[in-house]
């Protein structure tokens, strides 16, 4: 989001970084209907990009379904897994600049979550369910999970 928050012709959406930018516009009015920001990443769950990619998601392509009826495969390994998913909505919103002077209002929503340390067996547990029979009858001692949520 960083193209769209830093210039001199952001408007609104520069108050998303710092509110005084509002007056370094070269915009005298600015008026904002609706904004949306989505990012997500980890490192467990992905879909082959040759089976789907960003145009696929725009022309609303339904997602591709693997031999085990879900829609995405995992790594299967013992390593680590972590998140993170963030979330912003940006409702009406407008500000004006008069001279050295701009004022402005925005409505906004943000989610931001984060996982680190998340053991692979939680994971997997997480998306094969609790009837995953390899991992039935085993003693996990595992370490400290870190998860955060913001909203």
């Amino acid at each position: 989001m960083f193209g769209l928050t830093l210039g001199n012709y952001s408007g609104i959406n520069s108050t998303l970084v710092n509110p005084a930018m509002m007056t370094h516009q070269h915009k005298f009015l600015d008026v904002n209907i609706i904004g949306a920001d989505i990012f997500a990443n980890n490192n467990f769950a992905y879909i082959p990009g040759k089976d789907y990619n960003m145009w696929d998601a725009v022309n609303t392509r339904p997602l591709p379904v693997y031999e085990d009826g879900k829609n995405f495969l995992y790594y299967n390994n013992a390593k680590l897994k972590s998140e993170t998913v963030n979330l912003r909505t940006l409702g009406p919103s407008a500000m004006m600049q008069i001279g050295k002077h701009a004022f402005g209002f925005t409505t906004a929503m943000r989610v931001y979550t984060t996982a680190n340390r998340v053991p692979w067996e939680m994971a997997v547990l997480g998306y094969e369910g609790m009837k995953y029979e390899p991992l039935h009858n085993i003693l996990f001692d595992d370490y400290d999970l870190d998860l955060q949520a913001n909203v």
